[in-house]
């Protein structure tokens, strides 16, 4: 980045003088790496020592290497392959027969024979008590539902 603001702020040289005659382009020079940039170098687990900042780039060379010629690679020949023709579709050949053999026949084996679960002793007789539950129930609810309006209505006669 810093490079980058240093070249945005150098003044702009002076164009190269335009050839007369028109010539091949020269292709632009490769690009120089100097190592990893600034953030790369900041981030880097692999080093632990702080390094020295890299050196300013060099300023470009005021004559322009001479222009080489523009490659053109030859014109290859394509080469003449015959394609032959598909065949019709026909009936497909048969398929070669496998020779016979005995397959053993396969049972799963059979599950055993689960016993039946044996019956539930017989219930113990009913008590009084316990036929009068649900009634009792019933009884109490209604109570209940009685004493909570019951203490509504004392609530907001106060």
């Amino acid at each position: 980045m810093t490079r980058l603001i240093q070249r945005l702020s150098e003044s702009p040289k002076a164009p190269p003088l335009a050839e007369t005659a028109p010539a091949a382009t020269a292709p632009p020079p490769a690009h120089v790496d100097s190592g990893p940039g600034e953030f790369t170098r900041m981030i880097s687990t692999n080093t632990f020592k702080p390094q020295a900042p890299a050196p300013p780039p060099a300023p470009a060379a005021a004559a322009p290497a001479p222009a080489m010629p523009a490659f053109t690679p030859p014109a290859m020949p394509k080469p003449a392959v015959h394609m032959p023709a598909m065949p019709a579709m026909g009936a497909p050949a048969p398929a070669p027969h496998a020779p016979a053999m005995a397959v053993p026949k396969f049972e799963p084996p059979k599950p055993p024979a689960i016993p039946k679960p044996a019956l539930p002793a017989a219930a113990a007789p009913a008590g009084k008590f316990q036929e009068m539950v649900p009634i009792l129930l019933v009884v109490n609810t209604f109570l209940l539902l009685v004493l909570i309006v019951l203490v509504i209505f004392e609530l907001k006669g106060k």
